[in-house]
């Protein structure tokens, strides 16, 4: 009796063995197929094979423009209503202001306040936030200059 059962036992074992071998092939196969995916849009959506918005990479190489980079970054986190725009030695839709503040003397200068904790009063923008890769292009427009280009 005692011979019957430890077979029965064996037989159920290699049974369940051969169930959890079945079910852990299976989840890999399911995670291996979700995982490949090709968006045929991609072409169309993105022309010059380059991605756009906030998983772009970041440009810090050759000169950064005003115009092109550092002004729309002014505009749409610092020249805003209640920051940047109201006083005129401090308003940001003039040229010659930011310029200013860029090579001011630390703690005032726009350098040092970006870099700032959120937490400090200083921390600039107060309404927004700014990302790392604005922070540098910043950073580099100011050491070359605050070219006006």
């Amino acid at each position: 009796m005692r011979s019957k059962i430890q077979a029965n036992l064996s037989f159920k074992n290699k049974n369940m063995h051969k169930k959890t071998v079945f079910i852990a092939a299976m989840v890999l196969i399911s995670a291996v197929l979700t995982s490949c995916w090709y968006n045929h849009k991609w072409e169309e959506m993105h022309p010059n094979g380059q991605l756009s918005g906030p998983l772009a990479p970041c440009d810090t190489t050759g000169t950064i423009s005003y115009s092109v980079t550092v002004q729309p970054i002014i505009q749409s986190k610092c020249a805003v209503s209640g920051c940047h725009v109201l006083h005129a030695q401090t308003n940001y839709n003039v040229f010659s202001n930011v310029v200013a503040d860029a090579q001011a003397a630390a703690p005032n200068d726009i350098n040092t306040r970006i870099h700032l904790p959120v937490s400090d009063p200083s921390y600039m923008p107060q309404s927004s936030s700014i990302t790392s890769c604005e922070i540098a292009q910043i950073k580099i427009w100011i050491q070359q200059g605050c070219q006006n280009n």
